[in-house]
């Protein structure tokens, strides 16, 4: 006789040898829900290492962004800090302007 297909588990077709009457073996059907289940897991590992290299990948993106952004305020901290800087030295010299305008005059007056 030929073989007959019958669903098993997940729909998937099994084949059995025999006539209309036999059904498939626990054996048999053990096998095949195990062979699915590897090939099932090979599909989760395969699309886990994807969405892991793409994490990776958007990782060193966000932190390559982050030190270009750190490089840049850094160097706007350091030219604000140098203006600061100025104004305070001419802020000084203002001051020891006036201070020497002043105090001749305030000392001859005692």
């Amino acid at each position: 006789m030929k073989s007959k297909q019958m669903e098993v588990g997940d729909g998937g077709p099994m084949k059995t040898e025999g006539g209309a009457g036999e059904s498939p073996t626990p054996l048999n059907i053990s096998a095949q829900k195990t062979q699915r289940t590897g090939v099932k897991w090979s599909h989760i590992e395969a699309e886990y290492g994807g969405l892991l290299w793409l994490l990776a990948e958007q990782e060193r993106t966000v932190l390559g962004r982050l030190a270009e952004l750190d490089h840049t305020l850094a160097a706007a901290q350091a030219e604000k800090s140098l203006r600061l800087a100025r104004g305070v030295a001419q802020l000084h010299r203002l001051i020891g302007q006036l201070e020497d305008r002043c105090l001749p005059q305030d000392v001859g007056a005692s």
